[in-house]
């Protein structure tokens, strides 16, 4: 699991096999778990193409990577007693419980300064605003591995159907209220970061669905139209609207979300 060691030599294969030291463009891409470690290293791949000699346009796409946002997780069976109060340090102690991980080296810098514990950058919200590369988020508001395996919301609890005036709901609206206050925080300070967030209860499978251009698109505009849009320099900050304040059909996208 030496996830940062193998990623430094499959790029250094890569400059030695294939024409990547010709390349114009790279985009480095991840999700779930991967888009997790794109944040961690969006920073770290330029400059090691840099070390190697080339240095391309590289664009960093993570895919249901925000793990977390804003002041969560926040546990279920503590929502449900009125406890809105997020687990305080539970993806640093979970990834650090055997091992020391890579971390973003300018958040790992900033908390050292500050005299801060150096695993809170493990969160990615706490990454966020010290970002200095191109980043384009494709982010689910209402991810469901977070509601269900992390939250510990029951499945027949917390689903793409729960009704939201249910306490299950009000839970979803939670989540989805700072997954996007999140997001929206950070366009006000790097307004060049691209943002599509869709209103799905959804891990990875409808983003990839998106991505690979076998899906429905989100208010009419395609993954790829999008990310076409704003590697040409347009500013793409596309966060769905909730549907009554919880995740929407796929269907409802097409007209309740917005682009600036």
């Amino acid at each position: 699991m030496s996830g940062h060691l193998i990623l430094n030599a499959v790029v250094e294969h890569l400059m030695n096999t294939t024409k990547l030291r010709r390349s114009s463009l790279v985009v480095f891409a991840g999700a779930s778990a991967g888009g997790i470690g794109v944040f961690h290293h969006a920073d770290w791949i330029s400059s090691k193409l840099h070390s190697l000699g080339i240095a391309p346009r590289t664009v960093v796409l993570p895919i249901a990577g925000l793990f977390f946002p804003e002041r969560w997780p926040v546990l279920w069976e503590e929502f449900r007693m009125g406890v809105e109060v997020p687990v305080d340090g539970f993806m640093a102690s979970w990834c650090h419980l055997l091992e020391g991980s890579f971390l973003h080296e300018g958040c790992v810098a900033n908390a050292t300064a500050a005299k801060r514990p150096v695993r809170e950058c493990q969160d990615v919200s706490k990454i966020l605003p010290l970002l200095k590369a191109e980043v384009f988020i494709f982010q689910n508001q209402f991810d469901q591995y977070q509601a269900n395996h992390l939250g510990l919301c029951p499945p027949d609890l917390c689903n793409a159907s729960t009704d939201v005036a249910s306490r299950a709901g009000q839970y979803l609206q939670l989540f989805g209220r700072r997954s996007k206050e999140t997001l929206q925080a950070t366009i006000q300070t790097r307004p060049r970061l691209g943002v599509l967030a869709p209103s799905w209860f959804d891990h990875t499978n409808q983003l990839e669905r998106e991505i690979a251009g076998d899906g429905q698109g989100v208010s009419g505009w395609s993954f790829a139209e999008l990310f076409a849009a704003w590697l040409d320099g347009q500013q793409i900050h596309l966060l769905a609207d909730a549907c009554a304040g919880g995740p929407c059909p796929q269907a409802a996208h097409r007209s309740n979300s917005l682009v600036v």
